[in-house]
């Protein structure tokens, strides 16, 4: 999403800087041919994160969000274009806050896995314990009184008795 937002709202910033109403245009076009590229990957990322239970609250609430502030903007752009001087503030307006907006939402979403990723790093967590399991099974049955908690992405071991505890990371 970023990746054509970016570019768009650059695009956007110059089209009042352009020296005539072609080169105008013309950018107005190559942003248009790149700003909703990423609706339908937006979307879907949209509902691979969020809960199933919660889907159709997140698309309507984010289809609101988005029409909302189409519908408002022409009111404060309308006293923008009356004034000459204010007739590019627009421009630079939209395209820095839609940069933030990107930034923003970029710097919060990157860290949230898809939920194929979660799927596949429980299976891989999974293999990983019952490899564990096979490979302390040799300890006197130890196996049975051996006690494996999962914190995390970390899987801590306590023996009974006097022995020793430790832990053993999970790589992905």
């Amino acid at each position: 999403m970023v990746v054509t937002h970016l570019p768009s709202n650059v695009l956007l910033i110059l089209v009042p800087l352009m020296p005539n109403l072609a080169w105008a245009v013309v950018v107005l076009l190559l942003r248009f041919s790149i700003s909703q590229m990423d609706v339908p990957t937006r979307q879907s990322y949209t509902m691979a994160v969020v809960p199933a239970e919660e889907r159709s609250a997140a698309g309507g609430f984010t289809g609101v969000a988005r029409t909302t502030g189409a519908a408002l903007s022409p009111l404060f752009v309308g006293f923008m274009f009356a004034r000459t001087s204010w007739i590019n503030v627009p421009f630079f307006l939209a395209g820095g806050l839609k940069i933030l907006y990107d930034l923003l939402l970029y710097k919060e979403f990157i860290s949230i896995p898809p939920v194929e990723e979660r799927v596949n790093y429980q299976t891989n967590m999974g293999v990983q314990l019952a490899h564990f399991r096979r490979s302390i099974s040799g300890l006197n049955g130890a196996e049975s009184a051996v006690r494996l908690k999962i914190n995390s992405r970390t899987l801590y071991l306590e023996l009974p008795g006097n022995s020793a505890s430790g832990n053993v990371r999970i790589n992905d």
